[in-house]
């Protein structure tokens, strides 16, 4: 029996590294072909062309950060492409060969078990707005992480030299007033000649700037006396040399940064303001106690279209939020959380969590308390991992439905009651009430 080449399905396995490509072609006749590449463009459309002239239909390659995303581009639009978790791939007991890797994931291929609803699940393909949406939340989240960490430099300086002066703000410790202030320290000048020089740069200034100086000149002028004695009941008699240059880039730093998380935060929105259907989505589940529009923002680019996930049970194990199981014909051991997928979205899932378990009254927040009650005092970390989840599961509810979040009522139900009622019965009384029960059964 011949087969032409269109009524062969071959399929191409390859393995990724910084500076080679190296390519095998399987079928289910036994054809193989094999060949390397580097890594240039030039040389990926080679690769491309290559793989064309031996009627590839479906490729399949480990997803290896950075060096997946050129080879992605190029492939997608002309193969049905599949990339998948290097982990659930691994060959046990074998040596590893780039020859023998490439050709291992074509035959996984070939065999059907990689794919969707397959044995191994494969990435889900992105288009650019999404892929450019889900880059704008990650630099805002790695700004936001440099700027705690400059501020707890900022803090353990003065902590360093008993300088009391934070808790004049309050909750407000970094806005644009305090940071002012704080670099006022440096120059080491009584407060009314801060006061005249604050006067004369804001003269020179317009808009949030000089608003910026007028209330710094307003603090100063309302609160002198408490500085003067937070100055005077501290150990803070001139702070050293190397504390005040080490201050003063924490805190350019801080400004800096955190200009560049407000110039994100505006890029995000104007992106979100011009794709309707992610705005809509967003409404949907900021209706959700623990998620506002930041933390929305985050969870919606880490996770593809929700219809690619059959059931919520789904969802929740692509957040990488389920319990690892193993298991032996009748022995079955629930480890710690499988933490696979996206870390992003798993930890604005769990910030999301430690929030909304704030409010007690609420339906998470009694879900939270029975948890936490169940598993004992310092296990909150595990209570929060499990409102995440659920959290998690209301998520996929609420944009496959298409509905705001509604609470519930956590209300004991009945025949819990008249279980404990019957377990007090004696069993005279166990037998007549057994008796009435099956005669009303009788009756309907």
């Amino acid at each position: 029996m011949t087969f032409t080449p269109s009524d062969i399905k071959r399929f191409a396995g390859l393995d990724l590294a910084k500076e080679s490509i190296f390519a095998c072609v399987i079928d289910k006749l036994g054809y193989k072909a094999e060949k390397k590449f580097k890594t240039d463009l030039k040389d990926i459309m080679e690769l491309k062309k290559w793989l064309t002239n031996r009627n590839v239909e479906a490729v399949v390659m480990e997803h290896t950060g950075v060096y997946t995303e050129p080879v992605k581009k190029v492939l997608q639009e002309n193969f049905r492409l599949e990339i998948v978790n290097p982990a659930d791939v691994k060959r046990k007991n074998k040596k590893k060969t780039d020859t023998e890797d490439a050709w291992w994931l074509a035959e996984l291929l070939l065999s059907g078990t990689i794919g969707k609803g397959k044995r191994i699940l494969s990435s889900h393909l992105e288009d650019e707005k999404s892929i450019e949406f889900k880059k704008m939340t990650r630099l805002r989240e790695k700004k936001v992480k440099q700027t705690t960490s400059y501020k707890n430099r900022v803090i353990r300086i003065f902590d360093r030299n008993n300088l009391r002066i934070m808790k004049l703000f309050g909750d407000n410790k970094f806005t644009k007033t305090a940071l002012i202030i704080y670099e006022a320290i440096i120059k080491e000048k009584s407060w009314k000649e801060i006061i005249a020089e604050f006067i004369e740069i804001k003269s020179n200034l317009s808009g949030k700037e000089g608003n910026s100086y007028t209330r710094a000149i307003k603090f100063i002028t309302n609160n002198e006396e408490k500085l003067e004695e937070v100055i005077k009941y501290s150990s803070y008699k001139g702070l050293p040399r190397i504390d005040k240059i080490e201050l003063l880039m924490n805190l350019n730093q801080i400004d800096i940064l955190q200009n560049y998380i407000d110039l994100l935060d505006n890029e995000i929105e104007d992106f979100v303001e011009n794709n309707k259907k992610i705005k809509g989505q967003r409404e949907l589940i900021t209706s959700i106690p623990g998620i506002g529009i930041t933390t929305a923002n985050q969870i919606l680019s880490e996770i593809p279209e929700i219809n690619y996930f059959a059931t919520q049970k789904q969802f929740s194990s692509f957040t990488g939020l389920v319990p690892s199981v193993s298991q032996s014909a009748e022995v079955t051991y629930i480890g710690s959380i499988t933490k696979r997928g996206s870390p992003h979205l798993r930890s604005a899932l769990f910030q999301s969590a430690k929030i909304a378990s704030m409010k007690k009254e609420s339906p998470i927040g009694i879900k939270f308390q029975r948890i936490y009650n169940r598993k004992g005092k310092g296990k909150a970390k595990i209570a929060w991992v499990a409102i995440a989840r659920h959290i998690a599961t209301l998520i996929w509810c609420i944009l496959t439905r298409k509905e705001k979040y509604k609470a519930e009522n956590y209300k004991k139900k009945e025949y819990k009651y008249k279980k404990r009622l019957l377990k007090k019965m004696t069993l005279i009384e166990l037998t007549i009430e057994i008796k009435r029960r099956n005669t009303l059964i009788q009756g309907i």
